[in-house]
């Protein structure tokens, strides 16, 4: 089962799943970091092709997609007034 709460953030209510439980938890940075990882795992979907067996990958690519790894410990996510993440440097591959 999924639970969620509501949090105050601006002058809208957002709402906050909790994922790992069954009861609702009022941990702020664990959202924060939730919501980080999720748009992490994401980023790494699409670079996956960068990592297939029969391709060497560059080492921006290397350093990128490890860069992308780092970011729960490197990062102090916070959500704005609309719930959208920010204090979040991602990182970028061209």
């Amino acid at each position: 089962m999924i639970t969620h709460w509501v949090r105050e953030i601006g002058e809208d209510p957002v709402e906050i799943w909790c994922l790992r439980t069954n009861t609702p938890t009022e941990n702020y940075s664990d959202y924060c970091l939730f919501r980080l990882r999720e748009k992490r795992n994401q980023l790494l979907a699409q670079s996956d092709w960068m990592a297939v067996a029969d391709r060497t990958m560059t080492q921006a690519q290397i350093d990128y997609r490890q860069a992308l790894r780092d970011l729960p410990a490197t990062a102090d996510p916070q959500l704005d007034e609309n719930g959208n993440l920010t204090n979040v440097t991602w990182p970028t591959y061209e």
